[in-house]
């Protein structure tokens, strides 16, 4: 009767680990159709992205230029082949900071979420896009342009819950705020 008990556990076992492997069999390949059937630039921009947050732990001190570099121009070419995605404004955002905050290029950074406002006004990115702007203005101490897209952003977006720092920005600036200014038509940069 043993023999019997050991053979039926036996049987009961290889159907279970049968089961059990057909099921991760389709399970992976459900995965890998998945993978492929996603737009190949967001699995680049992923790559990059996990590539880039690995680099980052690893020396925090001295990003990967090369990766950031890489990162930044795929946000820019999905912007640019992706016009009506909602994912457009906020990869654009995402490329001002690489280019803001890895390569220290604030006029660039600046154009980038400039952009973001012209091209996506209603998007949510829009006014963190604006705000951005007018900090990086003032950043770089060009008090007449902070001044004016703080204003602008405060006249667009009056009950935004940035108005209060873009207000206290203007006044560190040594001017009153006023949010009754005219539209920005261009960004004022030199080329």
């Amino acid at each position: 009767m043993t023999n019997a008990f050991f053979r039926r556990m036996i049987r009961k076992f290889t159907r279970s680990a049968t089961l059990l492997t057909l099921f991760f069999a389709a399970s992976f390949a459900c995965k890998q159709s998945n993978v492929t059937q996603k737009d190949p630039e967001l699995v680049y921009i992923d790559s990059l992205e996990n590539a880039m947050k690995l680099a980052t732990e690893k020396n925090p001190a001295e990003p990967d230029l090369n990766l950031a570099m890489y990162l930044a121009k795929a946000y820019q070419a999905y912007d640019a082949g992706h016009p009506n995605d909602s994912l457009s404004p906020k990869f654009l955002f995402k490329a001002g900071q690489v280019v803001e905050n890895v390569f220290d290029d604030k006029q660039r950074a600046a154009e980038l979420y400039f952009m973001i406002y012209k091209k996506y006004p209603k998007s949510g990115s829009a006014p963190y896009a604006l705000f951005m702007t007018g900090n990086l203005f003032h950043t770089v101490k060009d008090t007449a342009h902070a001044v004016e897209m703080l204003e602008f952003f405060m006249a667009k977006y009056p009950d935004h819950k940035l108005k209060t720092d873009a207000a206290a920005l203007i006044k560190s600036l040594g001017v009153e705020p006023d949010t009754s200014s005219r539209p920005v038509k261009d960004m004022p940069f030199s080329s």
